[in-house]
């Protein structure tokens, strides 16, 4: 029984390298040539964001005596962003461009609570509520060195000049 089992499995395996030695075709594939092109020429940019707004403080005047205090609490939102610019790519390496962008409308919300002032037997503390809101726009020139390309991705290193 062994004796049959092996002689099975051993005509298994030769029919098995047999099918597979067909499937190669006769002759090999030429490949197509691949050319490569100095990429150059003016461009149009355009993007899309969210502003992660991080308000680290604020301060309001108080005119009276011609300080400055802390907010006992204030807060800005978040906010979308537009922007576009027109850009020149040098060479496969390097390119140029300069964007204008829009910051959308962030709210902000701050409060104060103020010490009390003694008229008479009675005590007055004040509050307020401060509502704002803020928009930007910013203008910028930037370079950039690409890194090469990578399928469909290229990472590059860039730095810019602007102001908001």
């Amino acid at each position: 029984m062994k004796r049959s089992l092996s002689g099975v499995f051993a005509a298994l395996l030769i029919t098995s390298n047999a099918y597979a030695a067909d499937l190669m075709p006769a002759e090999p594939i030429a490949a197509p040539e691949v050319t490569v092109t100095e990429a150059t020429g003016w461009y149009l940019r355009g993007d899309v964001g969210y502003g992660f707004n991080d308000l680290r403080g604020a301060k309001y005047f108080q005119g009276s005596n011609a300080s400055e205090v802390d907010f006992d609490r204030s807060d800005l939102d978040d906010a979308w962003t537009i922007g576009g610019g027109v850009g020149y790519q040098i060479n496969n390496y390097l390119r140029t461009d300069v964007t204008l962008d829009y910051l959308g409308k962030s709210d902000f919300h701050g409060s104060t609570s103020g010490g009390g002032s003694a008229f008479g037997a009675c005590q007055v503390t004040c509050s307020s509520t401060d509502l704002s809101s803020l928009t930007a726009w910013s203008l910028m020139a930037n370079a950039y060195v690409d890194l090469g390309t990578y399928g469909y991705v290229t990472p590059y290193v860039g730095a810019g000049i602007g102001g908001t």
